[in-house]
């Protein structure tokens, strides 16, 4: 090969290897972000306790002795304890179990829902909805329920029963998840 053809050949490779790298560094760019994202904190809590003082009961604690026809205070309200604003549901199963751990029919023990009841909540397919959007730190406006009666016609199969009444509370932020707590999504499926 001629040394012109040579000098030729190489200022070629010279030149395409610039374009290259040129072309090359036009299409990479290096830069870093640092983001930090907090989501809110859905957390609510059962409260129960007997008459006006507002002392909560501790969880398993109850009565004993109560006989038919008797209505007893049980006034139950839910506190959201976490940093979003929630919608709200509840569950509340209620069950009767004779002294052999048969269950009895349970339809003998009844809530008793205080005044304004249908303002504030709405029961629909199983659960107790609260119709407004619950503040972080806030209590429901009035209780989900305030008492529970035993039926007067509770006859001798009854005696020894033990009655329960379970709250399950479920929240979901209520911050761009629908218009209201029904067309709200995302629900927790345990408590």
């Amino acid at each position: 090969m001629s040394r012109r053809k040579w000098i030729a050949v190489s200022a070629l490779i010279l030149i395409l290897s610039m374009m290259t790298c040129g072309t090359a560094a036009f299409f990479t760019a290096d830069a870093r972000a640092h983001n930090v994202i907090a989501t809110g904190l859905v957390s609510v809590e059962v409260r129960e306790w007997t008459d006006g003082d507002k002392t909560v009961r501790a969880k398993g604690t109850g009565l004993t002795g109560v006989m038919p026809g008797t209505r007893i205070t049980r006034i139950t309200e839910v506190v959201n304890t976490g940093n979003a604003e929630v919608y709200l549901r509840l569950r509340i199963d209620k069950t009767v179990r004779k002294a052999s751990g048969e269950d009895a029919d349970a339809s003998v023990v009844s809530l008793t829902m205080g005044e304004q009841w249908e303002r504030y909540w709405e029961y629909r397919d199983g659960y107790y909805y609260y119709k407004e959007a619950l503040a972080p730190g806030a209590a429901t406006a009035i209780p989900v329920f305030e008492g529970v009666s035993f039926d007067a016609g509770m006859d001798n199969r009854y005696q020894g029963c033990t009655a329960e009444i379970r709250v399950s509370a479920f929240a979901v932020q209520s911050a761009n998840n629908g218009a209201d707590v029904w067309s709200a999504a995302g629900w927790p499926d345990a408590a």
